[in-house]
């Protein structure tokens, strides 16, 4: 096969599991069930999968295992050694609570490029609140000195650390002290801040934030926009330097928390260079739009370069949808 006229992707989520076994607030926003034994992607799809995404991607692609909590998946730890084999690089998402000395061990051996783990808070009491399980601020930082000591012992020098907070009533008064200690942490290289969103399978009420997830949402916008200005002085006196977030992006989060309805398009989306696959196997770019197939089905190299999918590329450079939270959270960019 030809990689000279392949769209290369710039992004890619791969839900193997989208169920979580803490009881977090949010995670009753997304409440799905276990995937049962028949439904879960057979090991020989993934390899093509992999296979597939190596051609179009080229070497050294990252791409996200996001959850619920992935390391609940029976097949976790050889799908990313199979992603690894291709030259691919897995970044898992999880909430630590299952990272034992022996899972991070693991995790490295089998490939694992880098980790995000979900961190809401500074302060043990307020993270632990959040995630609905006493103790989870402390088995965050036993799995990030277990992945940083394993990294080193298997000589994983590329190996990356960060961390990942939601904005959220609960933690609003401790973000900019978040961020701070993150620059202080020495085994974490990187955090980002994520906006709190209308979950995808919710029921449709444009109002969510006031009704059924009014305790989520902070009360006093004035609050807000204090905490983001403290974050972007801090960003251009370059005091801080893990914070990815853009000073663009949390201009972009001030003007949805004063009108979640409406999103700011600052920028342009660059959603149709994703490939977002769910634990069903189904092939999004955007969710907003049609699957392009199915991973237990269709080859990705097919699907990703069909008329069906140059299609969808049209609609979402001509998007006009004003209500979406992907493009301030997931993809953004200046």
């Amino acid at each position: 096969m030809q990689q000279l006229n392949l769209i290369k992707p710039i992004y890619s989520d791969i839900g193997i599991l989208e169920s979580c076994n803490l009881k977090c607030d949010m995670c009753k926003m997304y409440e799905i069930p276990f995937l049962k034994k028949e439904e879960i992607i057979p090991l020989e799809r993934w390899n093509f999968f992999f296979k597939d995404m190596r051609e179009i991607s080229g070497p050294d692609f990252i791409f996200n295992i996001p959850g619920g909590e992935p390391l609940l998946h029976p097949h976790v730890y050889d799908i990313i050694e199979l992603a690894s084999s291709y030259g691919l690089k897995p970044l898992l998402s999880t909430n630590a609570s299952l990272i034992t000395k022996n899972v991070a061990e693991k995790l490295i051996k089998k490939g694992l490029f880098a980790v995000t783990i979900s961190l809401d808070s500074s302060i043990s009491k307020t993270h632990d609140k959040i995630r609905g399980v006493e103790g989870t601020f402390d088995k965050v930082q036993r799995a990030i000195r277990y992945l940083q000591f394993f990294s080193k012992i298997y000589r994983n020098e590329d190996f990356n650390i960060g961390v990942q907070g939601v904005i959220q009533k609960s933690n609003l008064d401790n973000i900019v002290d978040l961020v701070l200690y993150t620059e202080r942490h020495t085994h974490i290289q990187r955090i980002n801040l994520n906006l709190l969103m209308k979950p995808n399978n919710s029921k449709d009420d444009e109002n969510w934030y006031k009704n059924e997830f009014k305790d989520l949402w902070p009360d006093n916008i004035e609050d807000v926009e204090s905490m983001f200005d403290k974050l972007i002085k801090l960003k251009k006196k370059n005091i801080i330097s893990k914070l990815i977030n853009s000073i663009t992006q949390l201009e972009s989060y001030k003007v949805y928390f004063k009108n979640p309805k409406s999103t700011p398009k600052l920028v342009n989306c660059n959603y149709d260079k994703s490939i977002c696959t769910n634990s069903s196997g189904d092939i999004h770019m955007c969710y907003f739009y049609d699957k392009i197939g199915n991973l237990k089905e269709d080859r990705l190299i097919d699907v990703w370069n069909s008329d069906k999918a140059n299609n969808i590329r049209k609609k979402i450079n001509k998007c006009t949808i004003t209500h979406c939270w992907f493009r301030l959270n997931c993809l953004y960019s200046d």
